[in-house]
């Protein structure tokens, strides 16, 4: 994957404008003497020269940004080199449907989540077929609608919980705010067991993780990762804290007589397969470590990214309080979508603009064709949601927070929205995550108002999902 020589050769062959854009005809790298020249041929679609597309990666901390820039320079097909790899950029909803559905049996995980497997083994977020398909039908009915109304009183009940020591007039930081409680939601909903003391060790992981993800992508962190490096060492504690925090929920859990069946941990552990075996500890624990970190880190991001844009439109925060003391909030599931429908525009327009899980990689298997696109195998794929939910030819103004743009019937492509992915591998969570954010979104509203303050900042860390990156400081005052 990393071709030293390659890129070295980029750099003297190349006719670019200082580390900039390629202005040459052929942007790839020539052996000048040789016998045995090496001729690579130009890339069909436009993109950065592949010393600004590797500089880009290696320099700058501003994924979203940069990808959205490549977009709108290039269009809805890019193609550049990072580290010598082949990256294909698609910003056209018909493209992505091919790669996320149609075509999907060509493409793989790519590389960001296969690196994700020496921290979560072989998960259901980074397992292949068919093993993914099998786990993912273990856990399924722990998704029903009958089973999602009794999380619904759960999610209420620690909304209201998580306000308790909230006091008038204070400055809160929802980044620091909002994991504690969508780890407890997760918890308590999926496994039926509280992670208490454990909540704030597995939080703080999180954000280690989310910073230690950058430097797990380079080329050469296969080799790092055996070097007693201070963020290999940082990574082994994190992920022995963490497997210290799974054998404990399954301690809590088995000890406990209240938890069901069917739920999360339920449904794995008392899964039989065909030959009579059940799942190993290993494989237990890798999904529920996987559940713990994806099932509320997103989340988390959202409801804070979508409080930030209440706070900096008073008038939209008006209506879904309002929204909110008009609903019964404590009715059953069923009747939650009818009674919040602003509530849930707005959650759904935070997600067009911040979309947690902000880029999805794959990795093609095989020699595949993308609309004009010939990919060949181990080419990698990136599909944004953030670029594309922002593309001015899916959306008018793009840019500007209208949760009202969702009462319209206008029918969009249908992966010119896609936050949740899409295909086969579509977030199974889905419906728990839009549940849980309406359900908490309006539980905070109802009780308070919040306001920016000088630190409060939409700048963006493009890290494994996207987070604010200086956190999030609002103010709070309670509603009389």
């Amino acid at each position: 994957m990393f071709n030293l020589a390659y890129i070295l050769g980029a750099i003297r062959a190349c006719r670019y404008d200082g580390f900039g854009e390629c202005r040459g005809d052929s942007c790839w790298a020539r052996e000048r003497k040789g016998k045995m020249a090496s001729v690579r041929r130009a890339p069909k679609f436009p993109g950065p020269g592949p010393i600004a597309a590797t500089l880009d990666v290696f320099l700058r901390d501003d994924g979203p940004v940069r990808l959205s820039r490549y977009a709108r320079t290039y269009g809805p097909v890019s193609s550049f080199l990072v580290y010598g790899q082949r990256v294909f950029l698609f910003d056209d909803a018909g493209a992505i449907e091919e790669v996320l559905v149609t075509k999907g049996r060509s493409f793989r995980k790519g590389v960001g989540l296969q690196r994700m497997r020496i921290l979560l083994g072989d998960g259901l977020l980074t397992s292949e077929e068919p093993l993914h398909l099998e786990r993912r039908r273990l856990v399924q009915p722990a998704f029903h609608r009958k089973r999602l109304s009794s999380y619904a009183r759960t999610m209420r009940r620690l909304s209201r919980g998580a306000m308790a020591s909230w006091n008038d007039g204070e400055t809160r930081d929802l980044t620091m705010d909002m994991p504690p409680l969508t780890l407890a939601i997760a918890s308590e909903s999926l496994f039926g067991a509280a992670m208490n003391d454990d909540a704030a060790l597995v939080a703080s992981a999180m954000s280690e993780l989310m910073h230690l993800f950058p430097g797990m992508m380079g080329p050469l962190q296969p080799i790092r990762s055996r070097l007693p490096l201070p963020e290999t060492r940082r990574f082994e504690r994190m992920r022995a804290n963490l497997d210290s925090a799974i054998a404990r929920l399954i301690e809590t859990r088995r000890a406990s007589a209240d938890g069901g069946a069917d739920d999360v941990f339920g449904l794995l552990t008392n899964a039989r397969f065909d030959d009579g075996s059940q799942l190993d500890a290993m494989a237990l624990r890798d999904e529920l470590l996987t559940f713990i970190l994806a099932g509320h880190e997103t989340t988390s991001n959202a409801l804070a990214w979508t409080l930030y844009l209440l706070a900096t439109h008073p008038e939209v925060q008006h209506a879904v309080a309002a929204e909110a003391y008009a609903a019964d909030l404590d009715a059953p599931d069923a009747t939650l979508d009818e009674a919040l429908p602003h509530t849930r525009a707005v959650v759904k327009e935070s997600m067009r603009l911040f979309p947690p899980a902000w880029a999805i990689g794959r990795m093609a298997t095989e020699r595949v064709e993308i609309g004009d696109a010939v990919l060949k195998r181990g080419d990698t794929v990136l599909l944004s949601p953030y670029v594309t939910q922002r593309n001015p030819r899916y959306f008018d103004r793009p840019d500007e927070f209208r949760p009202e743009r969702w009462a319209s019937a206008e029918t969009l492509p249908r992966f010119a929205y896609f936050p949740f992915g899409g295909g086969n591998r579509v977030c199974i969570g889905e419906p728990f995550a839009w549940m849980e954010a309406v359900i908490v979104l309006a539980t905070l509203i109802r009780e308070w108002r919040f306001a920016p303050t000088p630190a409060t900042s939409n700048d963006m860390l493009g890290l494994l999902t996207l987070r604010p990156e200086r956190g999030m400081p609002l103010k709070i005052a309670p509603r009389r």
